[in-house]
């Protein structure tokens, strides 16, 4: 009797978890078609993207009266840099990185152009953008705060995983990703 009774909740068992595999599937598919449906609403977008980047590089001069930056003055010294930073949320110290690695690219530009008034000046706003630009942590600082937060919580598990954010955000707050501070942070309490 023993055996069947066995069985019987061994059946029930395998039957619970295909209707859990199941519903794991199905929300597996959303999440696929969401995906999709981004990455398809976005490319009107990247497409005139593209035309416009093509437009601006392939025909500067068309523009009657347009910038002297975009048609340039026949010489080879013109140069046009495009900066492109992020909107989404929580990546200040991406687009600092960015805005920071642009100011300098024009410092270096104007002084292979010899123009060291106009690198002074560059120097000048890119000094006053590192006073209130937060500069990104590498993967070593956030490591040690990692530690760090963990030690000041005693986290031993994925339950204490809340405390140890709720001690690192304000510490990293525009200058690391969280949702890779997220990941290391589960990588560690595991």
């Amino acid at each position: 009797m023993s055996n069947l009774k066995e069985l019987k909740n061994r059946i029930t068992s395998v039957k619970s978890t295909q209707k859990i595999t199941s519903a794991m599937k199905m929300v597996a598919a959303s999440r696929l078609k969401r995906a999709q449906e981004a990455a398809e609403a976005a490319r009107p977008y990247a497409e005139r993207m593209g035309r416009m980047m093509a437009s601006v590089l392939g025909n500067p001069g068309a523009v009657v009266g347009g910038s002297k930056l975009l048609s340039g003055t026949g010489s080879d010294g013109v140069h046009l840099i495009v900066v492109v930073t992020s909107d989404r949320g929580l990546c200040g110290g991406f687009n600092s990185s960015i805005s920071r690695a642009s100011r300098q690219r024009i410092r270096e530009q104007y002084l292979d152009a010899d123009r060291q008034d106009l690198a002074d000046q560059e120097q000048y706003e890119l000094d006053l953008l590192q006073e209130f630009l937060p500069v990104a942590l590498d993967e070593a600082a956030i490591a040690a705060l990692i530690d760090a937060a963990i030690a000041q919580t005693g986290a031993t598990s994925m339950k204490d995983m809340g405390k140890v954010m709720g001690v690192l955000k304000p510490q990293v707050q525009g200058r690391a990703d969280v949702g890779a501070l997220s990941a290391t942070i589960k990588a560690k309490l595991q």
